[in-house]
């Protein structure tokens, strides 16, 4: 019995010792080549179990040692350990002590390893390692460089292989998902969101650029929200990708069309031509191009040059427009009188004969019926709709005006004329910059684009009310074009302008211009509403619209945006010659015409003309001219408004649902002085009559909406 106690007690002081020691150092060995083997889980599950018997032992031993049989455990587990422990020593030593102690030290012919040997030993899986050493112990190094280098040339290969079957994989991933995106855009687009149309359309490009119809579709999304400039970047890339895919000639005339660019819209519309010779869409397009082109050409021959040109104005009198002469009060009984006075004169001091007499007295009765019959005339008594009394507009007359204007009545030219040429008067003695003034407790409203909606125009007025010296507008240009009722807005808003010209302010946009107008369908209106000679007598007066404005010197009002360059002043915007068509370049351009975004600095024009500018160049030239806030139109936003660039500048469009297809909200601005700080309405649409958008437009640029 004692001898079994001390066997058990010797054992238990070698072989636990050894597995607890031998253990850690086994499984990390084992762990570099295959750390989930069968043998190394049952090393840890011996090592486990005999540091908790140890555990117990140290913490228990007083009692253990009162119990006989506790020494016969320890000596059969320590036996059940001894094969174990004996396996691991072997294995340490075999792939331990020979491979990294012996490695690097002669072997097989005693030649030492070089350094780049060692480091590519060292590269090197234990057991390739092995299988290295025996094949250098037999063939040398160079039999064994060879073979690494047939290695390594079959792994390039394999792995290039792989590289290339994973990025055809990850292409035909990248064109699959690229055509979902294509086909979300689609449904967009359908659904007139054509920002987001945009979004969709430019990820799928991101995915594949090399697909022409993507840009393509893009450039037409582009051309639906006015980006005409980046429209035709976007066709032209798709010409560039497929020089043979007709619609990327098709959206870029398109695109150049609704710019005025007809001469090259005419060039991509004549390719379109060539590549689709049957198309009868083609054809019919490219033949209204060329009319347009023709009649621009004509229109250049024939005008005078600027200096020559007289105004259109001061060529009309207005008091003689009308079909019935005027009644006179010298007629019949003054008349007669005058006659009968002059003859019995003539026979007192002259003595002349009766012949004489009667000749005297039939010229000064034709005379005076001629005097009073053409010194003015009425309008004629048939005509049912709103008159101006004399000279002044007065309210009566507007709110009568706006009805028949609702219920699709015209004004007669005479009054049309009358409120036309007065406009003219008044704006005619405007600065380019206007200052506008609102007392303390007093409000003022800034209304964006209507573009020839004039029912929403009276909705406007609905909720805000009718403008007056206690209730002042400011309306922030594009008044034409686009909505088909643009002839019943410019005179409304005129209108009011004569009969209260503090009640109402009017700022050009970039559609108060003749290229415009005649392309987005005010001309057309106007001559079928009006007369020819309200063609050129709009655009004449659109030219003396005052181009911004500047309320309680601490708003900035324009219809476009800002500069090409920094440092420009309020007195230069002042000192612009504004009595013109707008230009292609410089000041005047760039406040019809340029737009925020949302980066910094400055950068081409989305929509080929003017430029985009970010949020520090807003915040210097408010800075320079110690000025608060950006007010600005000219781009439709979703909810009629959009805040941007830190809170400096805000986009205000007032022509909800535009075109009958965006969807959008209109929207006011109400600023009450002494803060001013704006409170913004939004509306939605009302219902209008029947009269599609662009009716009076150009052929082509109706064929194209």
């Amino acid at each position: 019995m004692g001898v079994i106690i001390v066997i058990a007690k010797r054992f238990d002081a070698l072989i636990g010792p050894g597995v607890m020691l031998l253990y850690p150092l086994y499984a990390s060995l084992r762990a570099i080549e295959s750390p989930t083997m069968l043998d190394d889980q049952q090393w840890l599950t011996y090592w486990i179990i005999y540091s908790l018997i140890t555990i117990f032992e140290l913490s228990f031993w007083r009692i253990l040692a009162w119990l006989p049989f506790w020494p016969y455990i320890k000596l059969l587990f320590c036996m059940w350990l001894v094969l174990p422990m004996f396996s691991g020593a072997a294995y340490i030593y075999s792939n331990f002590v020979r491979k990294y102690v012996k490695i690097g030290m002669n072997v097989g012919g005693g030649t030492n390893y070089t350094d780049e040997q060692r480091r590519v030993l060292q590269m090197m899986s234990l057991d390739a390692r092995k299988s290295v050493q025996d094949y250098v112990d037999r063939f040398g190094w160079d039999s064994v460089e060879k073979a690494i280098k047939a290695l390594r040339h079959n792994t390039r290969v394999r792995d290039k292989v792989t590289s290339d079957q994973m990025e055809t994989k990850n292409e035909n991933s990248d064109v699959s998902r690229a055509e979902e995106m294509k086909n979300q855009a689609n449904e967009a687009f359908k659904g007139h969101k054509f920002s987001n149309a945009i979004d969709l359309y430019t990820k799928a490009i991101e995915l594949n650029g090399n697909n022409a119809v993507y840009w393509a579709n893009r450039a037409f999304a582009h051309t639906k929200l006015e980006e005409y400039g980046s429209a035709i970047q976007d066709a032209s890339k798709a010409i560039e990708i497929d020089p043979k895919y007709s619609k990327g000639y098709y959206r870029r005339g398109a695109a150049y069309l609704a710019m005025g660019k007809f001469k090259d819209a005419l060039k991509d519309f004549q390719q379109v031509k060539r590549i689709c010779p049957n198309d009868p869409d083609a054809a019919r397009k490219l033949k209204e191009c060329e009319k347009a082109v023709m009649k621009m050409k004509f229109e250049e021959a024939i005008s005078a040059p600027v200096s020559e040109r007289r105004s259109v104005a001061e060529s009309i009198d207005y008091h003689t427009i009308g079909n019935k002469p005027r009644s006179s009060s010298f007629l019949p009984t003054k008349t007669a009188l005058a006659a009968v006075v002059a003859a019995v004169m003539v026979v007192a001091v002259r003595g002349f004969a009766t012949t004489e007499i009667l000749m005297v007295l039939v010229s000064v009765v034709l005379g005076t019926y001629w005097w009073g019959s053409f010194s003015g005339s009425e309008v004629e008594p048939q005509y049912s709709g709103a008159r101006i009394e004399g000279e002044e507009v007065t309210l009566e007359f507007l709110k009568q005006m706006m009805d028949d204007f609702k219920n699709q009545k015209t004004l007669h030219k005479r009054y049309a004329y009358q409120i036309v040429l007065k406009t003219r008067q008044i704006l005619q003695a405007l600065p380019s910059l206007v200052d506008i003034s609102v007392p303390n407790g007093k409000h003022f409203t800034v209304c964006g684009d209507v573009h020839g909606q004039f029912y929403d125009l009276l909705n406007i007025f609905e909720l805000n009310g009718l403008p007056s010296e206690e209730n002042p507008y400011l309306f922030n240009g594009d008044f034409v074009d686009r909505g088909s009722f643009s002839v019943e807005i410019i005179l409304t808003l005129f209108a009011i302008k004569c009969m209260s010209p503090s009640s109402i302010y009017l700022a050009r946009g970039n559609h108060e211009s003749k290229s415009m107008n005649k392309i987005y369908g005010f001309e057309g209106e106007v001559r079928s509403k009006l007369s020819e000679k309200f063609v050129d007598l709009f655009a004449e007066v659109f030219c003396y619209l005052p181009l911004a404005h500047v309320i309680n010197e601490k708003i900035f009002v324009v219809h476009g945006g800002l500069f090409s360059v920094d440092g420009v002043k309020l007195s230069d915007i002042r000192a612009i010659d504004r009595f013109c068509e707008p230009p292609e370049e410089g000041l005047m351009c760039e406040l019809l015409w340029s737009d925020p975004q949302p980066l910094p600095g400055r950068g081409p024009s989305k929509r080929g003309v003017g430029l985009s500018f970010g949020g520090d160049v807003t915040k210097r030239f408010l800075e320079d001219n110690n000025l608060d806030l950006v007010v600005r139109s000219h781009e439709v936003k979703d909810e009629g408004y959009e805040v941007d660039h830190d809170g400096k500048l805000i986009t205000v469009f007032s022509a909800p649902n535009y075109c009958d297809q965006m969807g959008n909200k209109g929207a006011f601005i109400r600023f009450e002085a002494p803060d001013m700080k704006p409170n913004i309405v939004t509306f939605s649409a009302v219902p209008h009559p029947d009269v599609k958008p662009m009716a009076y437009a150009n052929n082509f640029m109706r064929m194209f909406n």
